[in-house]
């Protein structure tokens, strides 16, 4: 099932939201838009489990958790 992360989880003020059809893709999406936009350099562990606490089913997008 397709997976989201909302970017200002990890990045307060970002807006983006990381999309893909799995945990997978969403991160391998993650790790582009960082190492663009925030100039992260080296995905470190603690980065990943950050991204993988936001994630969230898209489904379950709009349900305010």
């Amino acid at each position: 099932m397709a997976k989201v992360i909302h970017c200002s989880q990890i990045f307060p003020r970002c807006p983006f939201v990381i999309q893909g059809k799995d945990e997978t893709e969403v991160l391998i999406n993650a790790a582009h838009h960082w190492t663009e936009e925030h100039e992260v350099r080296e995905i470190e562990r603690e980065l990943l489990r950050k991204a993988s606490e936001a994630m969230l089913e898209a489904s379950a997008e709009g349900s305010g958790r």
